[in-house]
Formats: structure tokens, C-alpha cells, sequence
């Protein structure tokens, strides 16, 4: 299966832009915990279309769950490791936060350097072999953050590949209060993500 791609320009075609909209007309009206389905969903898309690691609500920590995910990399046969795109998560803590006041952040690495497919050079360093797959750190923060834009969620990053992407609040939180920029509905609120979008 070839993986999708997204267009290397915004703003989206007038269609696109209307059914995001609507999407975000739709997600302005749940609360955080309805939302989070939305995100399990675009994960799982991106795992399908992407041939990626996405794992959601992960460990604990940011640490673990790096150290989870590098472990099932590891654990791979070398055919199905170079086909991986790379991957994404959110760890329990994230998972905590989101379910509060609906901003999560959320980690990825598009080269999928670990130790179990790694040998040691002639002078003792360490050559990690990377997936001939692999999507790269950026591209791979593009795909997502192109995805979960088409869910209706407004994403923040700076393109600074060891920054994680952030969901910005959008929503209504367990005491009923609406939370989030109105400028959301009328276009009005550029993110870096969007301006990274762009480039």
C-alpha cells in the first residue's frame, strides 16, 4: 500500500476548508473526553496509511514511552523495520492533561534510530541503521498535524523537529465551560503548524 500524502500548500481547496469547518463547528461542542475519540481515530489512520508506531494514552512518561516504542522497534524482523514510516505517541500524563483541559502533547521521531538494528563500527561507535522507509521527523509532523486539522483540531508547532505538537483546547471541559480561540470558526487564528504547512 502507498502511503498518503499531503499537499505541500494551505490554505485547503474551498471544499476541504468548509468540511473543516465543519469539523471544528462539531468539535467546539464536545467535551474532552468525546474529543479523544476523534484522536484515536486519526492515529489510527496515520498507523494504516503511514506504516507507523502510533500509540495512544502510552506509559507513563515521555521516557517509557520512548523506551517502549524504541524496544518494539527493536523487536521487528529487519524487512518489516525498514518499512517503518516512524512513529507517534502520548503518554499517560498527556492522556491526564487532555482529559482537564484538552491540550496534549504529542510526541514523534520520523528515523526510527534503536539499538536493535544498530552494529558497531570498527572504532567502537555505534552505526544505527535507520528504515530505508523512513518519513523523516518533519514530514512525518506534517502528516500528522494535516490529519488531525481534518478532524477539526487546531494544532501548534514551531517546525523545530525536537518540539513536541501540541492540540491546542478546543471544546468543553468537564464543568460545561467552553474552552478555546473563537477566531477557530472564522479562519482567523494562524498556528505555526499552518505556517509550517506552508513552507
Amino acid at each position: 500500500m502507498e502511503r498518503t500524502t499531503i499537499q505541500s500548500h494551505i490554505p485547503y481547496p474551498m471544499e476541504k476548508q468548509w468540511e473543516i469547518k465543519e469539523n471544528q463547528e462539531r468539535l467546539g461542542s464536545l467535551r474532552f473526553y468525546e474529543q479523544y475519540d476523534l484522536i484515536v481515530s486519526a492515529f489510527a489512520e496515520l498507523r494504516q496509511e503511514q506504516h507507523i508506531i502510533a500509540k495512544c494514552n502510552y506509559l507513563c512518561c515521555s521516557s517509557c514511552g520512548s523506551y517502549g516504542i524504541g524496544e518494539q522497534a527493536s523487536k521487528m524482523s529487519r524487512k518489516r523495520f525498514d518499512k517503518l514510516g516512524g512513529s507517534i505517541y502520548f503518554h499517560r500524563q498527556g492522556y491526564n492533561r487532555f482529559m482537564e483541559d484538552g491540550s496534549l502533547m504529542i510526541q514523534f521521531d520520523g528515523s526510527m534510530e534503536c539499538e536493535g538494528h544498530s552494529l558497531k563500527g570498527s572504532d567502537g561507535t555505534t552505526i544505527y541503521h535507520q528504515p530505508t522507509e523512513a518519513l523523516g521527523s518533519k514530514m512525518l509532523a506534517k502528516l500528522v498535524i494535516a490529519k488531525l486539522v481534518s478532524k477539526g483540531f487546531k494544532v501548534s508547532w514551531t517546525g523545530n523537529t525536537n518540539r513536541c505538537i501540541e492540540i491546542i483546547p478546543f471544546g468543553i471541559n468537564d464543568y460545561g465551560s467552553k474552552v478555546g480561540h473563537p477566531t477557530f470558526l472564522e479562519g482567523g487564528f494562524v498556528t505555526e503548524a499552518e505556517q509550517v504547512l506552508a513552507q
